[in-house]
C-alpha cells in the first residue's frame, strides 16, 4: 500500500491560503505545508515572487523555528504578495529562485500581452462609446458599440485577499438585464495613480476595503474626476456599489395627477384682424388645473396632445389654478385642434434615479 504521510526532510512544497499586507511585517502570506520543513533563511518561490524566509509566526501569532506538513504557517519576508492558490516550493539560493521567476514570467507576460491587447481593445470601444454619446449627469453611463446595457467598472483594492474575494463576490452576485458590473482589476495593497488611470479609462470607480489611497493617487482622482471609495466595512463598499449603480441607469419619469376637467364648448376668439385662436371652454371635475403643468388631452381613448398649455383663463382672466366645480378657457394654440366632449387630464412631471433590486 502507498505511503501518504507527507515527508519532513523532502524540499518544501506547500499552497498560498492567505495574503496580506501588515504595517509592521509588510508582505505576509499563510502558508499550509505539504511536504518538508520550513525554516527561517530557506527561499521560497510562488507564482510570480519569491521570500527569503526572514519570520516564521503559527496560527496564535507567536514566532517559531519551523513548520512541519499539515500545518499553516505565517511566512514574513516575500518580494510581492503571493497570490491565494498559488503553489509554494522551495529553491537552494536566491539565484535559483530569480531564474525559476524569469522562465515564469516569460510565460506570464506572454498571457498578459494576450490579455492586455483585449483589454485595450474593449477600453478603445468604451472611450468610442462616449465619445458620441451625450453625458447629461455626474456619471457617465459605460457603453458599448452594440447599445448593450450600461456598465460598472470597478477597481477593487483590499488589505487581504480574503477580503478582496467575498466583496468581489458579493458584486458579482448582481444580475439585472438593465445595468452590469465589470470588475476589471483587483489586488491586495494601497490604492495607486495606476489603479485610478485604469477606473478613469472605463469611467468606473476604485474601492478600497482597509486600504487608502496614497497621496499621488488622490491627486490624480481629484484631477481626473474619479471616484475614490474606501471603507473599513464591507456593507458600506456594497453600498456604494449600489449608489452608483443607480447613478448610471437613466432617469425615469414619475408623473403625479393634479386634476381632470371636460370640453364643453369651443369657442374662436379674434386676437387680431385677421387672427383667431381656438379655446376651450371646460369644466373640472377633479381636482384642479394648473397654468405650468403638463395638459393630456384624450379623444376616444387616443392621447391626442400632450404638453403645455398657452394660457388658461376663469372669468376672462389669466389665472394660475382652477379648481374642482369651475370653468375656465384653455388656449393651446397651434399645438392641437380640440373638440367638445374631450378629456383633458392634468400632471406634473418629475425625473428620479431608478432603483436598484439588490440585497447583498
Amino acid at each position: 500500500m502507498a505511503d501518504l504521510k507527507a515527508n519532513p526532510t523532502s524540499p518544501v512544497k506547500g499552497i498560498v491560503i492567505e495574503s496580506k499586507v501588515d504595517k509592521g511585517l509588510g508582505n505576509l502570506s499563510t502558508i499550509l505545508i505539504q511536504r518538508g520543513t520550513l525554516r527561517k533563511g530557506q527561499f521560497l518561490v510562488s507564482g510570480s515572487t519569491f521570500a527569503k524566509v526572514r519570520l516564521l509566526l503559527n496560527h496564535a501569532g507567536k514566532q517559531v523555528k519551523e513548520a512541519l506538513p499539515s500545518h499553516p504557517v505565517q511566512v514574513a519576508g516575500w518580494r510581492n504578495l503571493p497570490e491565494v492558490g498559488d503553489d509554494v516550493i522551495q529553491t537552494d539560493s536566491e539565484a535559483a529562485s530569480r531564474d525559476l521567476l524569469e522562465v515564469r514570467n516569460l510565460i506570464l507576460k506572454k498571457r498578459k500581452e494576450e490579455a492586455n491587447t483585449a483589454i485595450v481593445h474593449e477600453r478603445k470601444q468604451h472611450e468610442d462609446a462616449l465619445r458620441t454619446t451625450k453625458q447629461s449627469r455626474h456619471v457617465s453611463n459605460v457603453v458599448d458599440d452594440h447599445n448593450e446595457a450600461p456598465k460598472l467598472a470597478v477597481v477593487l483594492k483590499g488589505d487581504v485577499t480574503g477580503s478582496v474575494e467575498a466583496i468581489a463576490e458579493a458584486i458579482q452576485s448582481f444580475k439585472s438585464d438593465d445595468i452590469k458590473i465589470k470588475i476589471i482589476e483587483s489586488g491586495v495593497g494601497p490604492i495607486t495613480e495606476s489603479d485610478v488611470e485604469l477606473a478613469d479609462s472605463f469611467k468606473g470607480v476604485v474601492l478600497g476595503f482597509n486600504v487608502r489611497p496614497t497621496k499621488e493617487s488622490k491627486q490624480l482622482a481629484k484631477k481626473l474626476q474619479t471616484y475614490i471609495y474606501s471603507s473599513n466595512i464591507i456593507y458600506n463598499v456594497l453600498e456604494i456599489v449600489k449608489k452608483e449603480l443607480m447613478a448610471r441607469l437613466p432617469l425615469v419619469t414619475i408623473e403625479d395627477y393634479v386634476g381632470e376637467a371636460k370640453v364643453l364648448q369651443i369657442f374662436d376668439i379674434d386676437v387680431s384682424n385677421r387672427k383667431t385662436v381656438q379655446v376651450a371652454g371646460c369644466r373640472v371635475l377633479d381636482g384642479a388645473l394648473k397654468r405650468n403643468a403638463v395638459f393630456r388631452i384624450m379623444r376616444n381613448d387616443d392621447v391626442i396632445y400632450e404638453g403645455p398649455a398657452d394660457s388658461l383663463k376663469h372669468l376672462k382672466n389669466d389665472v394660475d389654478v382652477v379648481k374642482k366645480g369651475q370653468e375656465c378657457g384653455v388656449n393651446f394654440g397651434n399645438s392641437c385642434t380640440v373638440q367638445e366632449n374631450d378629456k383633458i387630464t392634468c400632471i406634473t412631471t418629475k425625473k428620479v434615479e431608478q432603483t436598484v433590486d439588490w440585497d447583498f
